[in-house]
C-alpha cells in the first residue's frame, strides 16, 4: 500500500493539481495534520473542509493526525470533533499525544484508528487490551523527521516493527518526496534517516520487504511521476525498474535488450542472469567491447560461449573482462541499490 501527504497552509489549487496527477497511481491514503501549531486556525479550518472535498473525488482515504492541541486549538469537544470528521468523510485518525485510552475507545468506535508508534509499548498495550480494543483493528505509524540526523537507525526500526508486528498491528511508516520538500527545513520527511536522499524506489521496497511495513507514505508535498509509478508498478508488478546511465547496443541485442526480464529461480549472488534471451536470439553474437564489468554491468554473452550466447546478465559485484562476455550498458549510479532486490523470478526492464 501507497499513501501521499498534504499540509493545510498548501494553495488549494495546488494541491487539487497533485491529487489529480496522482490520482492514475494506485494510492490509498493522504496523511495530512490538524495539530501542527505554526499553522492558523481559520486557514487550517477551510482548508480541512477543501482537502477532504478533492480527497473523497479521488477515492483517496484521508488520515488526520490529531492531538490535544487539536481539541484545544478548534475549541472542540470530542463529541463535536467526531462530528465534524464525520461530516467531511473522514474515516480515518492517527492520534497522538495527549489522547488518552478512554478517548481513543470512544474514537475508534467511530473512525480507523491509527496510533503513534513512539507511544506504544507493553504498559501502552495493556491498558488498550483492558478498555475493550483490538489490537489487530489498529494501526502504528512511524514519525517522520524534519532535521537531518535524527530518524530512525535501522536496528531500532526492526525491533519496534517485530514487536509491533507480534502484537497485530500494522505498519505504516514515512519516506521522502523528491520534488516539492516541505519547510521549514526542507530536508525530507524520511522515518528511517537512511532514506533522506535515497532513491525512492528502494526506499520503498527495504521498508516493505526488509521492515515489514504495510503502508509507506511519501512524508513530503510532493512526489514525481517517475517514483510515483516505478512505486505503483513494483506494487502490482513486483517489476523493478532500471534506469541507466551509458549504453551501446549491437542490433542483434537491441532486439531482446528493451523487454521485460526476469531474474533466474536459481540465482546467482555475482549475477541476475537472464536466460530466455539465449532462446530469442537466434543470430551468433559477435565479439565486441569485451571490458571490465563493475558492479552495474549490463552484459550479453557472445558467441564465444557456445550454448550460452544471447544470455543477458547485470553483474552484482565487479567483474573482469571476459572475451566471451559483451559490455551492452551500466546501471545508473542511483539505482544500483535496487539490484538486491532482484531476486527469484523478479522482474524488470531497463528505461
Amino acid at each position: 500500500m501507497f499513501g501521499i501527504s498534504t499540509y493545510l497552509n498548501e494553495n488549494i489549487e495546488d494541491v487539487n493539481k497533485y491529487f489529480e496527477r496522482l490520482s492514475k497511481f494506485n494510492i490509498n491514503t493522504v496523511f495530512t495534520s490538524m495539530h501542527i501549531n505554526e499553522e492558523d486556525r481559520d486557514t487550517v479550518l477551510s482548508m480541512m473542509e477543501k482537502v477532504s472535498k478533492i480527497a473523497k473525488n479521488k477515492k483517496f482515504d484521508l488520515m488526520i493526525d490529531i492531538s490535544s492541541n487539536t481539541l484545544s486549538k478548534f475549541n472542540m469537544t470530542l463529541d463535536e470533533m467526531i462530528d465534524y470528521y464525520h461530516n467531511l468523510g473522514v474515516k480515518t485518525l492517527r492520534v497522538d499525544f495527549g489522547i488518552g485510552i478512554d478517548e481513543i475507545k470512544k474514537l475508534s468506535e467511530n473512525f480507523n484508528i491509527v496510533l503513534n508508534a513512539s507511544t506504544i509499548d507493553d504498559d501502552y498495550c495493556n491498558e488498550l487490551i483492558k478498555n475493550g480494543i483490538n489490537l489487530k483493528g489498529l494501526t502504528v505509524c512511524h514519525n517522520f523527521y524534519p532535521r537531518p540526523d535524527t530518524g530512525l537507525g535501522e536496528n531500532l526500526f526492526r525491533n519496534k516493527n517485530k514487536y509491533f508486528k507480534e502484537k497485530g498491528f500494522k505498519i505504516q511508516a514515512f519516506i521522502p518526496g523528491d520534488q516539492v520538500l516541505r519547510g521549514p527545513i526542507y530536508e525530507g520527511l524520511p522515518t528511517l534517516e537512511k532514506h533522506r536522499k535515497s532513491n525512492l524506489l528502494c526506499a520503498y521496497i527495504e521498508l516493505v520487504k526488509k521492515f515489514d511495513v504495510d503502508e509507506v507514505i511519501v512524508g513530503d508535498t510532493e512526489i514525481s511521476d517517475y517514483y510515483a509509478n516505478a512505486i505503483n508498478e513494483y506494487i502490482n508488478s513486483n517489476r523493478i525498474n532500471l534506469r541507466l546511465k551509458e549504453y551501446n547496443l549491437d542490433p542483434i541485442s537491441e532486439k531482446v535488450f528493451w523487454n521485460i526480464h526476469k531474474n533466474r529461480k536459481d540465482y546467482s549472488e555475482r549475477i541476475i542472469r537472464v536466460s530466455e534471451t539465449r532462446l530469442a536470439v537466434k543470430a551468433k553474437i559477435p565479439r565486441m567491447n569485451t571490458v571490465n564489468r563493475p558492479k552495474g554491468t549490463v552484459t550479453i554473452d557472445n558467441e564465444n560461449y557456445k550454448r550460452y550466447n544471447g544470455e543477458l546478465q547485470i553483474t552484482l559485484i565487479d567483474l573482469d573482462s571476459d572475451d566471451r562476455v559483451n559490455v551492452l550498458g551500466y546501471i545508473e549510479d542511483e539505482d544500483i541499490c535496487l539490484l538486491k532486490y532482484i531476486t527469484e523470478e523478479t522482474e524488470f526492464r531497463f528505461i
